[in-house]
Formats: structure tokens, C-alpha cells, sequence
């Protein structure tokens, strides 16, 4: 189905539901607001929506369940509504994408899920990856990534929100990898059983900081485990007082003197470089 204007949807929008087949397509020559429910369901044939632009604070799920692609391909910049914002509910499940034609998503204030290592929110020049994510820098709302669902960042991270990898039992393998600082205001988990990487840093040196703001300083502790290639070890926080643990990857060159503990602004905890 095609059109010759934009479309706006204030309810349900399915291709192939219950991933009845597949190949079907919504092909929009102009915008597409989404307040309702969008949902592009693949099943052995590809599925696919275009658009010229989008806005989103409804709900998008773009999910594969058999041997074809699910995509919504918006031909404009990234961002659902306002640039570089990630707005509304937004899932991609298995071999699925939301492709831009360029442009990055610095801001997750709405909710975003990805699950598995083949689920992309992507950028035309950069296809198969999380690669409209190397940008962000900011998690307002919610960040789920489930079963190896892999983000790797050019800069550092600021959670005002909620961030998950792996949060059911029986996922595991996703990672969210930062080039610099993370600075955590509210929560970020990890399934304590089945996630292979809580969380990866780099270039963490002088002036750097991670607030750990649900680890009371009076109960935290930390130690530093170098990797037998000295290219890096794990950091791990423990606040035996709440019985939280947090497992952080560093790359780089550290050692236990490099990093001391100090508390934040609040009753949480922060750790600095030495």
C-alpha cells in the first residue's frame, strides 16, 4: 500500500499480525505521526513501512519471528519527533531495524527495547548495527537491551532514568559500551545470574567520575581485578548494606590506587580517579 501524503495514526496500524506470512509494505510519501500503535510483524517474508519523517509518543513494535526482516525506514534524520529524541514506546525484536538516513539519537526519554543481536535502531551508512545509538548521551526514560542486544557509545552516558541489560532470567550477553564517563542518577541493572557484561568503560582518567547513586557511601565498597592481558579488569562496586553488587569493565590501564570512593552529592557514592 502506498500514499501520496503523510498519515496520521491515532489507533492500530498492523502488518501481518500474529507474523501471519509476511511481505507486506506502507510505503508514505510524507510524514508519519504515530500516536496510536504501529506494529510490523515479519514472518518468512520481509515487512516493511516507509517514511519520509517520523513522530512518535505512541507505540512502535518492529519484531521478527521467521527467515525475513521487519523495517521501518524513515528517510529523514533520526529522531521521533524532535531531532536526536527518542519519544514514546519503541521495540525491536530479533532481525528488525528502524533505519535513518543519517543522524544519531542522543536522548532516550521515552522507552526503547532491543532484544537479541539482530535488532538495529541503525543509520543508512552504517547498516547492521546499533549505529543511530553511538551518539547518545543522555537516558530520561527507559533503556532495555535483552538477549546480546550489543550499544557501544562515542562519549559518555548520563542515566536519569532506568537502564536494564538482561533484565529476565534465561537472557543474557547484551553490553553497553561507553568511550567515556557514566554517570548514574538513578538505576541501572543486571540480571544477577545471566548477564555475561554489566557494563563496559573507557578512557576513564583524570577529572572522571561515576556516580553510583543507589550505593549508600556508608555501606560501599570497591575492588579492582586486572585481566591477565593488562589491558583492563573489572571494578566492582559492593554495598553490603543493600547486598547490590555492580561488575564495571574498565579498559585501560588501572590498579586499585587509581580509584578511590567519596560521597555524591546525595547519600549514594562516588567513585573518582585518582
Amino acid at each position: 500500500m502506498s500514499t501520496t501524503g503523510s498519515l496520521a495514526n491515532d489507533g492500530n496500524v498492523y502488518l501481518d499480525l500474529n507474523y501471519s506470512g509476511g511481505g507486506s509494505s506502507l510505503t508514505l510519501a510524507g510524514a508519519l505521526t504515530n500516536r496510536g500503535s504501529l506494529d510490523i510483524y515479519s514472518g518468512d517474508r520481509s515487512d516493511k513501512v516507509m517514511t519520509g519523517t517520523l513522530s512518535n509518543t505512541g507505540t512502535i513494535v518492529v519484531a521478527a519471528m521467521g527467515t525475513g526482516k521487519a523495517l521501518l525506514d524513515v528517510t529523514d534524520s533520526a529522531g521521533f519527533g524532535a531531532a536526536g529524541v527518542l519519544s514514546g514506546t519503541v521495540y525491536l525484536y530479533r532481525d528488525s531495524a528502524i533505519e535513518f538516513a543519517n543522524g544519531q539519537i542522543t536522548s532516550v526519554a521515552g522507552q526503547l527495547t532491543i532484544t537479541g543481536n539482530s535488532a538495529f535502531l541503525e543509520d543508512s551508512t552504517a547498516l547492521g548495527s546499533n549505529s543511530a545509538l553511538t551518539g547518545l548521551t543522555n537516558v530520561a526514560g527507559f533503556l532495555d537491551l535483552s538477549t546480546a542486544a550489543p550499544v557501544s557509545t562515542t562519549g559518555a552516558l548520563v542515566n536519569s532514568g532506568t537502564v536494564f541489560l538482561d533484565p529476565d532470567p534465561g537472557q543474557g550477553g547484551s553490553s553497553l559500551t561507553l568511550a567515556g564517563a557514566l554517570t548514574n542518577q538513578q538505576r541501572r541493572a543486571a540480571h544477577r545470574q545471566h548477564c555475561a557484561i554489566v557494563i563496559e568503560i573507557s578512557g576513564f582518567g583524570t577529572g572522571d567520575t561515576i556516580d553510583a547513586t543507589n550505593f549508600l557511601f556508608s555501606g560501599t565498597t570497591f575492588n579492582f581485578v586486572e585481566n591477565s592481558a593488562n589491558t583492563g579488569g573489572t571494578l566492582t562496586l559492593t554495598d553490603s548494606s543493600q547486598s547490590l553488587t555492580a561488575n564495571i569493565l574498565m579498559t585501560g590501564k588501572y590498579s586499585n590506587s587509581d580509584f578511590t570512593l567519596v560521597p555524591d552529592s546525595g547519600t549514594g557514592t562516588l567513585v573518582k580517579f585518582v
